[in-house]
């Protein structure tokens, strides 16, 4: 009897352990590095020159091909067609092509993403995510892995403990991604958005200003091209502080990113709002008290390489 109770006692304390350990990475600060010393703009990832090559190609010609046309010759004519059959709402004759795409490519954000998104609009991101499963896991793959778990957030009817679940596992792949590369630039957006849509009272909005502050600080280093997220990093880190009742400095940021990016939409939007109304935006698009579904267009990177 003595022998049972010594072993409930462990197991005991082996689980308050494990729950506490998980307790305390729940809210444990991250580790968010400096941009100091010999960082430069390729450390943080966003270089898309492919993305955009490949996105901006010739699609005049849109040959038609089946699955077993495709091969690593031919697969960049082969994604064309897949948009155009996009465009006349065969999805799943696109899906089949995109597979086989992205077995030959899996390094290729446009042909991910697009299947990504794609299994969003017909909510099959289960059957997105089964794929990616069977796919080489590079840099890529993961991240869109990481971004579909985001894309769960938008689903109708979903509950809040589900929600918090999906938005974890979307944390817990860009902590992998972040630990490898620590300056991966949309690691930390990412992970910073997820943080952003927690109920306030999870305490998650001070996790999403650092990594959103981080994003800013990259801006202010190595910002003033076309790369859009730019005015993105400053609509989000006015939003998380804007959550977190720094009302004054969200708007502060929102006006500094408007004077820097006077095109955006958002900070627009943003600017010139008071406290109240400035509070106001934040609750019904990011949330305050429970989970906020995100626009659809949030976790679809092709704004990055489309409309250049």
């Amino acid at each position: 009897m003595k022998k049972i109770l010594i072993i409930l006692s462990v197991i005991g304390v082996v689980g308050f352990t494990i729950t506490a350990f998980r307790t305390y990475n729940f809210y444990k600060a991250y580790e968010i590095p400096p941009l100091k010393g010999d960082v430069t703009i390729r450390d943080l990832n966003i270089d898309f020159k492919d993305e955009i090559k490949v996105a901006t190609s010739d699609t005049a010609k849109k040959k038609e091909l089946t699955v077993k046309d495709i091969n690593k010759d031919n697969v960049e004519d082969a994604y064309p067609y897949t948009k155009k059959l996009i465009e006349e709402g065969k999805y799943n004759q696109a899906t089949q092509l995109l597979k086989k795409i992205i077995k030959i490519k899996p390094d290729q954000w446009v042909y991910i993403n697009e299947l990504r998104i794609l299994a969003l609009k017909e909510n099959k991101t289960d059957n997105f995510l089964k794929t990616m499963e069977v796919i080489p896991q590079t840099y890529e793959v993961r991240m869109n892995e990481a971004l579909a778990y985001v894309d769960y957030l938008q689903t109708p009817g979903m509950g809040t403990a589900n929600l918090g679940q999906k938005s974890a596992q979307s944390i817990e792949l860009l902590n992998g991604i972040i630990k490898e590369n620590e300056h991966d630039l949309l690691a930390h957006y990412a992970r910073g958005l997820n943080n952003l849509y927690w109920p306030l009272g999870l305490k998650r909005t001070n996790k999403a200003i650092q990594d959103l502050t981080y994003c800013v600080a990259a801006e202010k280093e190595f910002g003033g091209d076309k790369f859009p997220f730019w005015a993105l990093f400053y609509v989000a880190l006015g939003d998380a502080l804007v959550k977190d009742g720094q009302r004054n400095e969200g708007q502060a940021v929102w006006k500094e990113g408007y004077k820097k990016y006077p095109q955006s939409l958002e900070l627009k939007k943003r600017q010139g709002l008071d406290e109240k109304k400035a509070f106001q935006l934040v609750k019904e698009e990011r949330g305050i008290d429970g989970f906020q579904r995100p626009d659809k267009s949030i976790s679809d990177l092709s704004i990055i390489w489309s409309n250049r």
